[in-house]
């Protein structure tokens, strides 16, 4: 049976895909390996088998601030499910034992259950082609970025696509 709405599934499916591999130049998210607040090294491509959410942001983005409420619904949302989240701190600056600081008692202060990644050089950002924040990267269950700058709205409807759900 045709399907209008299938159709305009697979051809914007097929236009992000494009979009993508014109952006990046591949499908392949790019492994990285940060620290978050905690101490914990986290890998990306340690959780191949499950969905990263990447959202880069920094303590002094207005607009990053304005997206944690949703943010906080989707974690909240898709906890115990195949779905990781790392809320990657990038464009601080100062050193290190600085940043994390900062970070840390803006996260205190502003009570969320992120996983924080600290990119003290801004190599992942840099990686990842991030020029404004907040910036939303989805990378699938193969390791293949899916979706880029979605909303939460946009992201809830990637997610449980991804997941097998509707």
């Amino acid at each position: 049976m045709f399907s209008c709405r299938s159709v305009y599934h697979e051809l914007s499916d097929k236009k992000q895909q494009q979009d993508i591999i014109d952006r990046y130049g591949t499908l392949k998210a790019f492994d990285f390996t940060l620290t978050n607040l905690k101490g914990k090294t986290i890998k990306l491509s340690d959780y191949k088998g499950k969905m990263v959410v990447l959202d880069f942001w920094a303590t002094w983005c207005a607009p990053c601030r304005a997206s944690f409420p949703a943010m906080q619904n989707l974690v909240n949302e898709f906890k115990g499910k195949e779905v990781e989240f790392f809320f990657v701190d990038t464009f601080q600056e100062g050193a290190p034992a600085e940043i994390k600081k900062e970070v840390a008692a803006f996260i205190k202060k502003n009570p969320c259950t992120f996983n924080v990644l600290l990119d003290y050089k801004k190599e992942t950002s840099t990686k990842y082609k991030i020029e404004f924040i907040p910036s939303k990267i989805v990378v699938d269950k193969n390791g293949n970025i899916i979706g880029i700058n979605n909303s939460a709205d946009n992201l809830k409807v990637l997610l449980n696509s991804g997941l097998g759900g509707s």
